[in-house]
C-alpha cells in the first residue's frame, strides 16, 4: 500500500527532485502478485507487478499563510497511478534484495489554489497560473530487513520490515504554451527555458538542472502472509 509523494527541493545550482514515499493503508493500495519463483533451499526468486498512486509537493499548487510561508498541499485531482515492475531475491530469512522500476506521470497547476479575496496572496498564486507535467522513469535497488515476525493461527505470519536503498530517476517537466499563429497549444520543455534564471547575465553561477537525479528511498512495511 503505497502513496508516493515527489517534493521539489530549491538550492542556489538547482532544482531536483527528492523521491519519497509513505505508507497510508486507508488511501491508498498496491498490488503485488508474483507471476515466476525458483526455490533453492532458504533462498527464494520472484517478480511482481505493483500500482498505486503518486503526487508533486513544490511551489506550483501550494498555499500561502501566515505571511511568505509556503504549505506545501496535494490536489487529488493531480494524483496519478503509476506502474512498477520488480525483482526480489531473499539472501535468508532476514534479508532479501529489491530491485524496482517504475513509470508514472507528475503534475502541478495553480490553479488548483483556492484564495479568499481578490488580491491576497493566494489570489496571486492562483492568477500566476504555472502548470508542468512530466513523466518519471525510475531504476532503484533496496534491501529489506525484516525485524520482528510473530506467528499466528496455521502458517500465517506478521511481520515488520525496513528498507533503504539507492536509485536514479529520469525527468523532464513541460507545460503548453498557446501559438497564435496554429490556434494550438504546443508542449515547451520548461528546462531549456532556464526558469529559474539559468543562462543570464545576472545568475553566471547558475546551470541548468541535470535530467537524471539521483534518490534514496527509505521506508518501511507490515506484511501479512496468508500462506506459502
Amino acid at each position: 500500500m503505497y502513496l508516493r509523494l515527489f517534493f521539489e527541493q530549491k538550492n542556489r545550482k538547482c532544482k531536483t527532485f527528492l523521491n519519497g514515499f509513505c505508507m497510508f493503508f486507508l488511501l491508498s493500495f498496491c498490488l503485488k502478485q508474483p507471476v515466476q519463483a525458483q526455490h533453492f533451499g532458504q533462498e527464494k526468486m520472484a517478480i511482481g507487478v505493483h500500482t498505486g498512486f503518486s503526487g508533486f509537493v513544490g511551489d506550483l499548487a501550494s498555499v500561502r499563510r501566515s505571511g511568505s510561508q509556503i504549505v506545501p498541499t496535494v490536489y487529488w485531482p493531480l494524483i496519478r497511478p503509476y506502474l512498477g515492475l520488480s525483482m526480489q531475491y531473499a539472501l535468508n530469512q532476514r534479508f532479501t534484495l529489491h530491485f524496482f522500476g517504475t513509470y508514472t506521470v507528475l503534475k502541478g497547476d495553480d490553479k488548483h489554489i483556492k484564495y479568499d479575496e481578490v488580491y491576497s496572496s493566494n489570489w496571486y498564486l492562483h492568477y500566476r497560473n504555472l502548470n508542468f507535467t512530466s513523466d518519471l522513469l525510475e531504476l532503484n535497488a533496496k534491501i529489506d530487513i525484516k525485524t520482528l515476525q510473530y506467528k499466528l493461527i496455521s502458517n500465517q505470519t506478521l511481520s515488520l520490515h525496513f528498507h533503504v536503498g539507492i536509485g536514479a530517476f529520469y525527468f523532464n517537466p513541460k507545460t503548453t504554451y498557446f501559438n497564435s499563429s496554429t490556434g494550438r497549444n504546443d508542449w515547451i520543455f520548461l528546462r531549456n527555458l532556464g526558469t529559474e534564471g539559468q543562462g543570464l547575465p545576472s545568475y553566471p553561477n547558475r546551470k541548468k538542472y541535470s535530467l537524471l537525479q539521483v534518490n534514496v528511498p527509505i521506508g518501511s512495511s507490515i506484511m501479512f502472509q496468508i500462506n506459502e
